[in-house]
């Protein structure tokens, strides 16, 4: 028979660089060494003897047929051939993996599908990591990914993945683009000039004609939408103006407001 040795394989798939070999002997007139011959399913080539066998390294190409074949003969010409008992494929490719991952901002846990491929033996397993910097090793096996951020915090992640086939080629760790969640609410900051274009401190009686009053919103994900207020003398309206705010009645006022970002 045909041996191997080195290479990997998987069913009818092969891969890497390895020896065929063929253990050879003759009780008679002694091996001629010299006439020691490889095939790979086509033409005859001169192999190495070595040790009591016919050998040959190869190095697999991929998509390529193989049925490993020897001849040799003794010193008096007659001829035995060694026939390998299976044929294989070359798959020299690692699989592809694809994610549903975008950069899109969301409000929720992102959860996120791998997906991947291999032409030849086929996927052994998929492993991928999240990490805030994009620089983790994947080592948690699986497809289905889930990327969580604390209540109201915001936050940015990257999913790193790979996944190995079946005869133990590794793909090279692909990042996907980032995952941006968004928990944390808007923040709204006021403040006040009087007519004279004096600071204004709130909860301060004022006996100029007018206050102007400004809302500014801040958001550390998505951004700002919209800020929302409304006024009264009993601090129970529900904000829904916008727009530039000037308080000009007399006695105590209320302002209550608010902001939406975008999502």
């Amino acid at each position: 028979n045909t041996l191997l040795s080195t290479f990997s394989t998987y069913g009818s798939y092969i891969s890497g660089t390895g020896t065929v070999y063929s253990v050879v002997s003759d009780a008679g007139s002694g091996l001629n060494q010299s006439s020691c011959q490889y095939t790979n399913g086509s033409s005859y080539a001169t192999a190495t003897f070595s040790s009591g066998q016919c050998q040959q390294a190869i190095t697999i190409k991929n998509a390529t047929t193989y049925k490993f074949n020897f001849t040799v003969r003794d010193n008096v010409s007659n001829q035995n051939t060694s026939i390998s008992t299976a044929s294989y494929i070359g798959d020299t490719l690692s699989p592809n993996t694809t994610s549903d991952f975008n950069n899109v901002w969301t409000n929720s846990d992102f959860a996120g599908t791998l997906t991947a491929v291999d032409t030849g033996a086929g996927v052994d397993y998929t492993q991928y990591c999240v990490d805030a910097s994009g620089t983790c090793t994947p080592s948690t096996i699986g497809t289905s990914v889930t990327v969580s951020c604390g209540a109201g915090r915001t936050c940015t992640n990257y999913t790193r993945f790979r996944s190995i086939d079946l005869l133990g080629q590794t793909e090279a760790i692909q990042t996907s683009s980032q995952i941006r969640i968004d928990l944390q609410a808007p923040i709204t900051s006021i403040q006040a000039n009087t007519s004279d274009k004096a600071n204004y401190t709130f909860g301060v009686r004022t006996n100029l004609s007018y206050v102007n009053v400004t809302l500014s919103c801040s958001d550390a994900g998505i951004g700002c939408n919209t800020t929302l207020w409304c006024n009264d003398t009993d601090n129970s309206c529900i904000p829904s103006s916008n727009g530039t705010i000037q308080i000009s009645a007399q006695g105590g006022t209320y302002i209550r407001y608010f902001s939406n970002d975008s999502l």
